[in-house]
Parts: structure tokens; C-alpha cells; sequence
């Protein structure tokens, strides 16, 4: 019983000291990778992009002129302290005191996914989706998972909780190639995101998931 007690052990240790090693490595290289691509002024390119819009008299809109994505930009200051709590609530309740991921979130999805046989869940904390969003993520795999935890820690390390919460807010899918909230406040309920109500923000924030 010994004997096979540390060979467990053994074995145990040795798979977790590859799985650190491993994550170590790709930690570094994504690093290297990203470098320049989590910069400021590489993501504020992307996430900054406003559809122009016309006016006839500078006060009546009369068209808005988008190429592959309609969004109207919204500053952190701006989104109703409402639609923060209900999209914490409703993505992510510890998104303010993790470091990137939520370790129970991705056991829970880890078991779910094991249990299907395929990824079904991803456990994907608001900083992990605002990375997926930045990076554009397409396909659903544990490869593309574990790039995506390490950008969402590479995020993490540049930017404050309030600058990806800005960025998440600005990126998130509304219908068609609408994104974001000052989008998805015009589109549910024709108004400006910082006239959002308790129940239009929670009903937003409750959305996201599956707008359609």
C-alpha cells in the first residue's frame, strides 16, 4: 500500500509539475506574442471605433454609417452604477477581486464539459470574455481556453478592473454587428445607456448570454 501510495503521489506531482511547467511556457510565449497587441493604443483602435454619424442641423440624427461593426462608444464614468452591478451579478460576481479567472467557475466547467464529452461550458470570467472579444476567439476548444485565460492575465496585469469593465461594456454582442451598451440601450428600449433603469440594465445584463 505504500508503495503504491507514492507512486500515486509521484505521479500526481509529476502532472502537476507539467501542467505548471507547460502553462509557464505558454505564458511567456503568448506574452512575446501579445505584446504589442494589448497595448493602449492597439486596443483602444479596436474597441475605440465609433459609427459616424450625421447630423442635419448638428442636433438631428439623420443616419448612422457603420462598415463591420455598429458601436457607440461609452466611457466607464458614463455606465449606470446599475448596469455594473447587474452584469457583475449576472457574468461574474467576483470580477472585481480575481486576478482573471474564477478557479470555481472552470472546476464546475470542467466537470460539465467532462460529463458531455465536449466544451458545452466555459466558466469564462468577464476579463476572459472581454479578452475573447478583443482577440476574436472564434472556435470553442480547450487550446483556445487556456490562450484565452493567460490573455485575460496579461489583461489583468496592463489594465484596471474599471478600464476591462469599460472595454467589456463597449464590445459585448447586441444583434447583427451591434455592439455594446449604449447599442443594446437604443435597440431594447430607445434610450441612451445612462437613462437605463434597475429593470432595463438587469434586463441587458441578463441578455448577453443569448440576445437572440
Amino acid at each position: 500500500m505504500k508503495r503504491f501510495f507514492y507512486a500515486a503521489l509521484s505521479l500526481i506531482l509529476a502532472i502537476v509539475i507539467v501542467v505548471i511547467g507547460t502553462f509557464a511556457f505558454l505564458y511567456v510565449k503568448l506574452s512575446g506574442e501579445t505584446k504589442e497587441r494589448i497595448q493602449r493604443g492597439a486596443i483602444e483602435s479596436i474597441i475605440f471605433s465609433e459609427s459616424p454619424v450625421f447630423y442635419d442641423d448638428g442636433e438631428t440624427v439623420i443616419g448612422v454609417f457603420f462598415d463591420k461593426i455598429h458601436r457607440r462608444y461609452i466611457q466607464y464614468p458614463q455606465i449606470p452604477s446599475l448596469f455594473i452591478k447587474a452584469i457583475v451579478a449576472a457574468e461574474d460576481k467576483n470580477f472585481f477581486t480575481h486576478p482573471g479567472f474564477d478557479i470555481r467557475a472552470m472546476v464546475r466547467a470542467t466537470i460539465a464539459n467532462v460529463r458531455q464529452r465536449r466544451v458545452t461550458q466555459g466558466g469564462s470570467t468577464i476579463t476572459q470574455q472581454t479578452a475573447k472579444n478583443v482577440f476574436e476567439r472564434e472556435q470553442r476548444s480547450y487550446k483556445a481556453k487556456v490562450k484565452e485565460l493567460i490573455q485575460a492575465l496579461l489583461l489583468e496585469r496592463e489594465y484596471s478592473k474599471e478600464e476591462i469593465l469599460e472595454m467589456y461594456a463597449n464590445q459585448f454582442f447586441v444583434t447583427g454587428i451591434g455592439r455594446g451598451l449604449r447599442i443594446a440601450g437604443r435597440y431594447f428600449f430607445d434610450k441612451e445607456a445612462e437613462n437605463l433603469d434597475l429593470v432595463e440594465c438587469a434586463f441587458i445584463a441578463g441578455s448577453v448570454k443569448s440576445p437572440n
